[in-house]
This record gives structure tokens, sequence and C-alpha cells, in this order.
């Protein structure tokens, strides 16, 4: 294993050794209607994976449910960051959680 594919396991995991400087603002918003809109700091290289997986848990989203995270009617890849995506966190856009029953 070389050590980027070390580093990005420990970010994934929670511990990596985190910068604020490269630390941006996250809003999510649930298609379902039934939670409140959802704020959090992620990473700017952090993956859409991790958003997912922090927004689960944090939320408190039942396992039979996953979400799919969609920017301007793109659903986004999981394994990419969202700023590889076309996401800009300068202009603070909402991103959508589509939520399904697994």
């Amino acid at each position: 294993m070389d050590e980027d594919e070390v580093l990005r396991r420990r970010e994934e995991k929670g511990k990596a050794v985190v910068n604020e400087a490269d630390m941006v603002g996250v809003k999510v918003r649930f298609s379902d209607g039934a939670l409140p809109d959802h704020s959090l700091r992620l990473g700017k290289d952090d993956s859409v994976r991790l958003l997912i997986r922090r927004v689960v848990e944090e939320v408190g989203l039942t396992p039979p449910k996953r979400i799919k995270i969609v920017y301007m009617g793109r659903i986004l890849v999981e394994g990419k960051s969202l700023i590889d995506q076309g996401w800009n966190a300068q202009e603070e856009h909402v991103l959508s959680a589509l939520v399904f029953d697994s």
C-alpha cells in the first residue's frame, strides 16, 4: 500500500490530522422532507462517500435507508471529492440528498 492510500484510509476513518484551512462548510437538504437541512464541516479533498457516511451517522438514518448526493442535477460519484465534481465551496450551494429504501 502506498502512502496516498494509507492517508486516504486514515481520512475516511476520521483519524487524519485536520487543518482548519482545508475545511469547507457543506449544507445538505433531504429529498424526503422528513429531516431538516443538515450542515457539517468536511475536508476539501474528502470523498462524497465520506460525506454520505458522516451525514448518515450524524442524522441517524436507519440502516435500510441509503442516500445519493446530487449537485446541479447530477448524481455525484462517491469515490471523488465535491471539488473534483464542480462544487464550489465559496458559493455555498446546497447539496441534495436523495433518500432511498434499500
